[in-house]
């Protein structure tokens, strides 16, 4: 655990993957859905195909996050998506009805902003 949060903190995005996976679930560490989803935010911001789609499952569900969030998850799932992630894309489409057109357009934005 020691170390593989040493390796989180300077940046690694596969240990913030690991480590954000051990607190999610308790294992080797204590169960924390907020600190899980910091982690897996940040693994998804270097590009890590399934830290994005555990980001997108956090925000679809509200948990880990400060609430449920429709455009953050299509964001996120839309991203998984174009890194290989292969449920990703079904999850994302199965979310977009239930979205308002603002809120597809803000995911677009962000989508169109920054890609990891």
């Amino acid at each position: 655990m020691r170390e593989i949060g040493l390796k989180a903190e300077s940046g690694d995005a596969e240990a913030q993957y690991a480590l954000a996976g051990m607190l999610s679930t308790g294992q080797g560490a204590p169960q924390s859905l907020d600190d899980a989803a910091r982690w897996y935010l940040a693994a998804a911001e270097q590009g890590h195909g399934l830290a994005s789609y555990k980001v997108a499952l956090l925000y679809l569900r509200g948990r880990g996050f400060p609430r449920k969030d429709f455009v953050q998850a299509y964001r996120w799932f839309s991203t998984a998506a174009s890194l290989g992630v292969g449920d990703a894309r079904n999850w994302r489409d199965k979310i977009r009805p239930k979205m308002t057109d603002k809120e597809l357009s803000e995911a677009d934005a962000l989508l169109a902003r920054k890609e990891p």
